[in-house]
């Protein structure tokens, strides 16, 4: 593994850490917040099964650009952010907050994962 790679999950698990902390001391774990925090770690165990399949997919693919796929799987996972955030701010049962926390939490997991794969596919490819 590069110093660089090293060096950028380090940075990523710092983030996770700092966003687990955040949502410790700023969410209510009452029941609204079990269920935003229960909804935002399934999609964020959806978005690492899925989004890894599909970015090992796209870097094994040589016609295709990584980078295109990466950069709409980031839009992609914001929006899904975004908009849940928005719908739940409307729902007493779900805390809204645990739910971004939570997923912001897999968000980064999912960068590391990223970094990891383009690394061994630039590996990869360096040694054909």
């Amino acid at each position: 593994m590069s110093k660089l790679t090293s060096t950028g999950l380090w940075a990523v698990g710092g983030f996770v850490l700092l966003i687990g902390a955040a949502t410790v001391k700023v969410v209510d774990f009452d029941s609204a917040g079990w269920w935003g925090a229960g909804i935002g770690a399934a999609l964020g165990i959806l978005n690492l099964v899925l989004g890894g399949w599909i970015t090992a997919r796209a870097l094994r693919n040589k016609d295709a650009s990584p980078l295109g796929g990466l950069g709409g799987g980031f839009l992609a996972r914001l929006l899904v952010l975004v908009v849940l955030t928005l719908v739940f701010q409307r729902v007493d049962a779900v805390n809204e907050a645990a739910f971004a926390l939570v997923f912001m939490m897999f968000f980064f997991v999912f960068v590391a994962l990223e970094l990891v794969l383009v690394e061994r596919a630039t590996h990869r490819r360096a040694t054909c």
